[in-house]
């Protein structure tokens, strides 16, 4: 059984490097939000009307400074997005600060100080993982109403570049 060090967020999902040298750490669940988003996606080829509001889920982090890093997909032509935290009932109504389609990332917050209280912040490892290394992954997958950890070993790892151009940076304060 491995321990579990600071989460390395990668492809979609934070991972949590076993490292047998780290004293007992335990998992932050009270920072794995549980997204839940209505959404109305727009008719492209009937720009007057949109298609049927849908329900969708989806996982986030906090990550401080007020901020929860999610994917963009999860966010997307919200019409109500809300948050949950692990443990804690009821939610709260959050809004997108920004969002990329292309990186499929999204940073969200939620106005209600009630939230921020307790509520803990991943770290991001700077080291990719390698293989043969033993992670977990968490999050509320397909729908899920409770958090989900699953085990494994880095079976593959396939870096690549993002390259944007025409983008203009804006500075979040």
């Amino acid at each position: 059984s491995g321990r579990f060090a600071e989460p390395l967020l990668t492809e979609q999902r934070v991972y949590f490097p076993a490292q047998e040298d780290e004293p007992e750490a335990r998992l932050p669940f009270e920072a794995i939000i549980h997204f839940t988003n209505s959404d109305a996606v727009p008719n492209f080829t009937s720009p007057w009307k949109v298609f049927a509001p849908k329900c969708s889920t989806g996982t986030g982090f906090s990550i401080g400074d007020r901020r929860i890093l999610t994917n963009s997909h999860v966010v997307q032509h919200s019409t109500s997005l809300r948050v949950f935290k692990h443990g804690v009932p009821g939610n709260f109504e959050a809004c997108v600060l920004c969002e990329s389609a292309v990186c499929d990332l999204a940073l969200v917050t939620v106005d209600d100080d009630d939230f921020w209280v307790g509520l803990p912040s991943v770290k991001f490892q700077e080291a990719a993982p390698e293989l043969d290394d033993t992670v977990c992954a968490v999050g509320y997958p397909l729908g899920a109403t409770s958090v989900t950890l699953t085990r494994g070993v880095v079976s593959n790892v396939k870096m690549s570049d993002l390259s944007l151009t025409n983008v203009q940076e804006q500075q979040l304060t």
